[in-house]
């Protein structure tokens, strides 16, 4: 795929930080990233445990590795 496209896959790293709130995404660049992670990749998603950790941010700790993504500029 493309950025012209929107639609493209990416190897992330072995180790991935997402946001769940778009809001909060677009305070860290000019583009955003949305990808569709499976269950068996997510190690710690908000609510999991009993921490606060990365409540602040809504952030999500997955498995990096290919992921198909849409982007948008924004």
């Amino acid at each position: 795929g493309s950025l012209r496209s929107r639609h493209c896959t990416l190897r992330l790293n072995s180790l991935v930080s997402f946001s769940c709130s778009r809001a909060q995404a677009e305070c860290f660049g000019d583009w955003v990233i949305e990808a569709q992670v499976p269950l068996v990749k997510l190690l710690l998603v908000p609510g999991l445990l009993d921490t606060r950790s990365l409540d602040g941010e809504s952030e999500v700790l997955a498995l990096g590795g290919d992921y198909a993504v849409q982007v948008a500029y924004v």
